[in-house]
């Protein structure tokens, strides 16, 4: 368990009412939850860095970001950092709005939301209203096609919900474990 790196999951949200999460996995479990708002995109790469620090005796930590967007940002930063002080971080985009691996679902964002709904009961998750909150609420429809597309965050927002920044971030913390299951199917690996 002490080798097993940790992963950080970054929902970035920069200014607005949405938050930027970053949520910090180790083995099956969410062993933190931070958020921030009205933050820059340097300021959120600083919030890294400082949770990197957080965990400097992991020799390797791997940092998932929703490159979505303003997300992109994040991600060339601390890139460019490399090696974020004496910490080794491996950067991995995650891009939702990017073609799923399997071809049952609409995107990325909606294989991840749908597989981490067979994670669940396998995971140790903060006793956090928003989150569990987050995780309940967001619908899913099927298209025309028969692909399976979760809420857009816009329809969301119209039923009154808040963005489900919290539970982004906890689905990219899990996004290594959520992938290699579409792979394998017979076990979920610890990454």
């Amino acid at each position: 368990y002490r080798s097993m790196p940790r992963l950080l999951g970054v929902d970035v949200a920069r200014f607005g009412d949405d938050e930027t999460v970053i949520a910090v996995r180790h083995g099956m479990k969410i062993v933190e939850l931070s958020r921030y708002q009205r933050q820059d995109i340097m300021q959120t790469v600083g919030k890294i860095a400082f949770i990197l620090h957080k965990y400097h005796k992991m020799e390797e930590v791997i940092v998932n970001v929703d490159d979505t967007g303003i997300g992109g940002g994040v991600t060339d930063r601390l890139k460019e950092l490399g090696i974020i002080g004496n910490h080794k971080a491996r950067i991995s985009p995650v891009n939702n709005g990017e073609r799923a691996t399997d071809a049952n679902y609409f995107n990325k964002g909606s294989e991840l939301w749908m597989k981490f709904a067979e994670l669940l009961d396998k995971l140790s998750i903060p006793n956090d209203d928003d989150l569990i909150a987050q995780i309940s609420t967001r619908k899913y429809r099927l298209t025309s096609d028969g692909k399976i597309r979760i809420e857009p965050k816009d329809e969301m927002k119209k039923r009154g919900l808040k963005s489900p920044d919290c539970a982004d971030a906890v689905i990219l913390a899990c996004a290594s474990l959520l992938l290699k299951n579409l792979k394998k199917r017979s076990s979920f690996s610890i990454a």
